[in-house]
């Protein structure tokens, strides 16, 4: 059997890169809709102007704040034009992570065609109208709210569906949760079937289908079939149950409604900052966000909801065109299917091209050696541009250096492996090793997580078909080459979105889903690369070349904006003010030299490294916040405390933070017992006991505590309150590349106290 010439591994690389851009074109939000579209459609031209017109001159929105009171009012107003009948649920409530506030969520109901039998027969969308502190929210989560109009106006001018439908917006969110968990005591709660929510994590991309829940095999069925432009990985879903993340679906799921989470993660840079406004909110995300949220409410909304649901699927999109789905424990048995394919493909092989064992052992290493050079041009990458401090943060404003030499780091790993092993093992060797490999490590990893392998398991089976079925005189082109467009076809995705969502950091696991599709080439390879060294030494340096040039850039601009947050801090132990620099403190910007010589120290007692860049300054005339006792009894075995939270100086944002030496057993804010933190949300405060509250009165917030013991407790106080007093520090127009986050600029005072 004839060997292969450099020919075939050089269109192999070539097709294999051309591949990627296709994929990012594919990768895509739709087109926008515009006003003239019909009105059974929806359209983000329609969506976008209503969201403009909702926001107008409103800026944040956090819980408890009078814009949010007024965007609630010019929500009820546009719903209410529809001819929906609105419910404001106010209901003051706590959530797992210790924050509690008065919310108001809003409720509106589209009756169905089937009459009411009790139990679950509605379905539900649900999105937040809340913002952090720092930011607009014209995405997270306006984008969900303007969607839900758009979608509530269809519903209303069609006919209606089979089942009810909830419109839900939850507040408070942002802090905590607490819309969703005082929804769950709704009586619409329990009859809630399903509910897809809308969230956002940066201000373009796709509508993803990122997380659903158990039993979830009817609600992929329903996806599959009826969204037109899908975006969906049980991979996505498998990783994010073992993330410390949570959004709404995690307390509906808790209450027993399954669903279905879509968000968007494109320009995460712009997430939960200024920048998250309309200037930035790519439309076309708005239109994904509700082709897909119409295409599923409609589909939930007509089907039969008293049906019992078994079973969960293993999925992924191919490309947005259509989605491959099967129950998941069918997955092993499909890893063994290919498993099994791969082997006859090798038989297949082997009778042109006799295999020794000699041939497999090269060809085996050989294919390790390419797949950890391509984990290490990930790691030695990442772990430079931290070092040299170009990428302190995992989203850069530059970053096409940087993937320029992580690219070139690849091909010159794959250089050393072309010329080492062609003379030592047969193309068919090569094939046979890295497929079997390959396979084997799928098959293994189906036993242990099987929702996350569908990605890696498709290219396996594409292979080994295709030297089952291929003729015999074309076996090998045939299987190297489907094979390889199988693996670049179901992993570039996966590496568009692991970049996407988490950024330089993991360009280590990135090199892994660009090797595996690297070592299907193996098998083009020629038994002798001329100059092969000299084509390593040329890309070796020009990756070194990029990855200088990155080192050089700025990791920040103005559309990627370093995350700072100016805080003015009074701390009434010390009788000290100080301002301070919090966020990512990597770099001081120009326009705050004076931070240079501050000094980095911890501002809150639960911390165990430095959070903070402060300078000293005289103290204006602020108070904290004070805890004062109203009742303590002892009682058998500890100790039962009443105690008035409240700020001195107005501040709505009250906190209290008790050690762990405390042993408190119970804990209820104005009435509302806080649930006990799991060890993970505990493990966030170092095993400190953290209750926020947003008061709705000048008196603050009553609290009512257990304790075990008798022991005095020691509590940690602060205030908050939005914006800076006057000073040396407050924001210039000409700051472009640095912006605050989350809470935004703060002043905060605080004390401790002893109860």
């Amino acid at each position: 059997m004839d060997h292969p010439s450099g020919r075939g591994l050089l269109a192999g690389v070539l097709g294999l890169g051309a591949l990627l851009p296709l994929v990012w074109l594919l990768s895509q939000p739709p087109s926008v809709r515009g006003n003239e579209s019909p009105p059974d459609v929806f359209s983000a031209a329609r969506a976008g102007a209503l969201r403009a017109k909702l926001l107008e001159g409103l800026g944040p929105h956090r819980v408890g704040q009078p814009s949010l009171r007024q965007l609630r009012d010019r929500l009820l107003v546009e719903f209410q034009g529809l001819g929906l009948t609105p419910e404001v649920q106010s209901s003051f409530v706590c959530s797992f992570y210790g924050s509690c506030a008065t919310v108001e969520n809003l409720l509106f109901r589209i009756p169905g065609s089937d009459p009411p039998t009790g139990g679950r027969r509605a379905i539900m969308l649900a999105a937040h109208y809340d913002s952090v502190g720092a930011g607009p929210g014209a995405s997270d989560d306006f984008n969900g709210t303007a969607a839900m109009l758009e979608i509530a106006r269809i519903l209303k001018s069609g006919p209606p569906l089979r089942n009810d439908v909830i419109l839900l917006l939850t507040d408070g969110e942002e802090t905590g949760l607490l819309g969703a968990h005082a929804f769950v005591r709704h009586p619409w709660a329990n009859e809630v079937a399903a509910v897809i929510n809308i969230e956002a994590r940066g201000t373009s991309g796709l509508s993803h289908m990122f997380e659903t829940g158990p039993d979830n095999a009817w609600l992929m069925a329903l996806y599959a079939r009826s969204v037109p432009r899908p975006s969906a990985n049980s991979l996505a879903y498998a990783v994010y149950k073992r993330l410390p993340n949570d959004t709404d679906l995690t307390v509906f799921k808790a209450h027993g409604i399954n669903g279905m989470n879509l968000a968007n993660i494109g320009d995460v840079v712009h997430y939960h900052t200024p920048l998250d406004d309309l200037e930035h909110s790519d439309p076309r995300t708005l239109q994904h966000h509700g082709d897909t949220a119409l295409a599923l409410v409609k589909a939930l909304a007509g089907t039969d909801l008293s049906a019992e649901h078994k079973g969960d699927a293993a999925y992924v999109d191919v490309l947005g065109q259509f989605v491959l789905r099967w129950p998941v424990g069918f997955t092993p048995v499909l890893a063994v299917l290919g498993l099994l394919l791969v082997v006859i493909g090798a038989w297949r092989g082997a009778r042109q091209e006799p295999l020794t064992l000699r041939q497999l052992g090269w060809a085996s290493l050989g294919w390790w050696w390419l797949l950890v050079s391509c984990l290490l041009s990930g790691l030695v990458v990442s772990s430079l541009l931290e070092r040299t401090g170009a990428a302190p943060v995992p989203w850069i404003a530059h970053p096409a250096a940087a993937y320029a030499a992580f690219g070139l780091l690849l091909l010159a790993g794959l250089v050393p492996v072309c010329k080492v092993i062609p003379s030592r093992a047969s193309p068919t060797a090569r094939w046979a090793s890295g497929w079997c490999w390959w396979a084997l490590l799928v098959t293994v990893i189906t036993f242990l997580a099987p929702e996350a392998t569908p990605s890696f398991l498709l290219p396996v089976l594409i292979a080994g078909l295709a030297a089952v079925l291929a003729p015999l005189g074309r076996h090998r082109a045939a299987a190297v080459g489907v094979g390889t467009a199988g693996a670049g076809l179901f992993l570039l995705p996966v590496f568009l979105f692991l970049m996407d969502s988490m950024g330089l950091p993991m360009l280590a696991a990135a090199g892994l889903l660009i090797g595996l599709p690297l070592t299907s080439l193996l098998p083009l390879a020629p038994d002798k690369l001329p100059r092969a060294w000299t084509l390593f030494g040329a890309l070796l340096g020009g990756a070194v070349v990029f990855a200088v040039w990155s080192s050089l850039l700025s990791p920040y601009s103005a559309q990627a904006p370093q995350r700072l947050n100016l805080v003015y801090r009074f701390e009434q132990d010390k009788q000290s003010s100080h301002w301070a620099l919090e966020g990512d403190l990597s770099r001081v910007p120009e326009p705050l030299t004076e931070f240079r010589s501050g000094t980095r120290q911890k501002v809150t007692p639960w911390t165990s490294q430095p959070t903070a860049i402060t300078v000293p300054v005289e103290a204006p005339a602020l108070t904290a916040p004070e805890l004062e006792p109203l009742r303590i009894t002892t009682t058998t075995g500890g100790r039962d405390i009443e105690a008035q939270l409240r700020s001195s100086r107005g501040a709505r944002i009250l906190s209290v933070a008790f050690p762990p030496t405390a042993r408190i057993t119970s804990l209820r804010v104005n009435g509302e017992t806080i649930p006990t933190p799991s060890e993970r949300v505990s493990a966030r405060s170092s095993g400190w006991r953290l209750v926020s509250c947003v008061a709705d009165a000048p008196q603050g917030c009553l609290l009512h505590l257990v304790q075990e013991g008798s022991e005095p407790i020691e509590a940690f106080l602060t205030d908050e309150s939005p914006g800076l007093p006057p000073g040396k520090f407050s924001r210039g127009v000409g700051e472009a590349d640095f912006v605050p986050s989350q809470n935004g600029d703060v002043t905060i005072t605080s004390r401790t106290v002893k109860l």
